[in-house]
């Protein structure tokens, strides 16, 4: 291929049909043969071991920390990763017949079916979601008072202490009572909803991450027509074991930012920048960490002063709307905001080295900072520079868009001090429309934080979770360094 020659997006699954093997006449299905069957093997097994484990056991709380209830359930949860994986790459870029969109459909439904009566463990964070769910309904400020002190009749307000008598023991298992919320305003609002729908029960919680799982299907199927992917890619998104147990077995918040990042991406592509800017915001009023990718909207707009201006602009906007409650957050000792920023640690790979140096800096130089502060500046500082080293630069393709996103995903996650199983699930649907390796992987290894108190010293887990990772990436890159340009001399992803 000739520098600056760039290939039609479908001319491109063809020539990767072609590459392996795979050339057809048009219109037939390119999962024949050993590989169907391989396929839709892989995707009844997976089905199989979610449903297994949703028999033997589960993983939950114990001793304050996520550990392990069984060796069984942990095996299964692996095993169906490494699955997943050899399924992942089975259904790039094929296009699907009848039969196997419905078996894909049938696979993904069951999946979720099968994790829904999982038990719950107590103290988990859907405690907290049910509980400033239902101070937010009542139209109360839910970063004003911690669990802790309306439990034990420390505020005043008749509203608060009327739904701690109506809580139905939610507000005792709330985990870290004594912080105040730290979930922004337009999580608050989905918990707010999920308690009109149904107060102080999960049920009203699971219907909001249905729907919000439904939307991102859906999203994701545009976006994968208007890149000129196939449908296969879906299965990336709707075969994960480890996003489907995170969100319909232990009910984690994090797919709900997935829909307005996607929103994001698909305006920072077509060059709609109160769309891309306002949806960016949103998706940071899930959760914090999609501010780091504001610097998307400079990439995309760079050559527009005034589209930047409107994109910033949007951006900015509602993210000062939103700062007029969250400010509440912040401030005091009981502040979730402060507490969780500087001091939640997990077992972790890169952020260990910040902290080592961080040490080494204490003691040469005998500096009252500490050493987990001057860390996470170290890693808050590397990943702001690589947002913005990413970010900037120009990218038409929402391939492009989404490979670049996925990696400043992945990179925050690999610097920071707190990393669960969770944090991970807005990168699944990312690697839809731009499948990699490293950003799949995780699939597979990531839940062996469950094994954190009965594992070897916390940097060999480390290590077992994060290494792979970063060599991937590594790998990637150098390839990516070495690949055909595209028109602006930049080499493909």
């Amino acid at each position: 291929m000739k520098r600056g020659y760039r290939m039609d997006p479908e001319q491109h699954v063809q020539r990767e049909i072609v590459r392996n093997g795979e050339a057809e006449s048009p219109g037939a299905s390119p999962l024949l043969g050993q590989r169907q069957t391989a396929w839709s093997l892989g995707g009844l097994l997976i089905l199989s071991l979610t449903i297994m484990l949703a028999l033997t056991g589960r993983l939950g709380y114990g001793d304050d920390a996520i550990v392990l209830r069984g060796t069984l359930p942990i095996t299964l949860f692996l095993l169906a990763g490494v699955v997943y994986l050899v399924g992942s790459w089975l259904s790039l870029n094929r296009r699907l017949s009848r039969r196997q969109v419905l078996l894909l459909i049938v696979v993904a439904v069951g999946m979720r079916v099968a994790a829904v009566p999982m038990p719950l463990a107590r103290g988990d964070d859907f405690e907290r979601y049910l509980w400033d769910g239902a101070v937010t309904a009542a139209g109360i400020n839910p970063y004003l008072y911690s669990p802790k002190a309306v439990a034990e009749g420390g505020v005043a307000d008749p509203t608060l202490r009327s739904l701690a008598a109506r809580s139905q023991g939610v507000l005792r298992n709330v985990n870290h009572a004594e912080l105040r919320a730290i979930y922004p305003p337009v999580a608050q609002g989905l918990f707010a909803v999920a308690h009109l729908l149904t107060p102080f029960d999960t049920t009203g919680w699971r219907i909001v991450l249905a729907l919000v799982d439904l939307l991102t299907v859906l999203l994701l199927v545009l976006l994968l027509r208007s890149a000129g992917l196939a449908l296969g890619n879906l299965a990336i998104y709707l075969w994960n074991p480890l996003l489907v147990f995170e969100t319909y077995a232990r009910l984690h918040l994090d797919l709900a930012v997935v829909p307005f990042l996607l929103v994001a991406a698909w305006g920072l592509v077509r060059r709609r920048p109160l769309i891309a800017g306002a949806f960016l915001a949103t998706a940071a009023g899930v959760k914090l960490w999609p501010a780091v990718l504001a610097p998307f909207l400079v990439g995309a707009f760079r050559d527009a002063r005034r589209r930047l201006l409107a994109a910033s602009t949007a951006f900015a906007g509602i993210c000062l709307l939103m700062a007029i409650p969250f400010s509440s957050a912040f401030g005091g000792e009981n502040s979730g905001v402060v507490v969780y920023g500087a001091t939640w640690e997990t077992p972790t790979g890169a952020f260990r080295l910040a902290q080592a140096l961080g040490w080494l800096l204490v003691r040469q130089l005998d500096l009252s900072m500490q050493a987990g502060l001057i860390a996470r500046t170290v890693a808050m500082g590397l990943l702001l520079v690589a947002a913005v080293w990413i970010g900037t630069r120009r990218a038409d393709r929402s391939t492009e868009i989404c490979t670049r996103m996925e990696i400043v995903v992945l990179l925050m996650l690999l610097l920071s001090p707190t990393v669960w199983p969770w944090y991970y699930v807005p990168a699944i649907p990312l690697a839809v429309i731009a499948p990699r390796a490293s950003a799949l992987i995780w699939t597979a290894i990531l839940p062996l934080i469950y094994l954190a108190n009965v594992m070897p010293p916390p940097h060999v887990l480390g290590a077992l979770i994060h290494l792979p990772v970063w060599v991937l990436l590594g790998l990637e890159w150098a390839r990516y360094r070495t690949a055909p340009a595209g028109p602006e001399g930049e080499p493909y992803a």
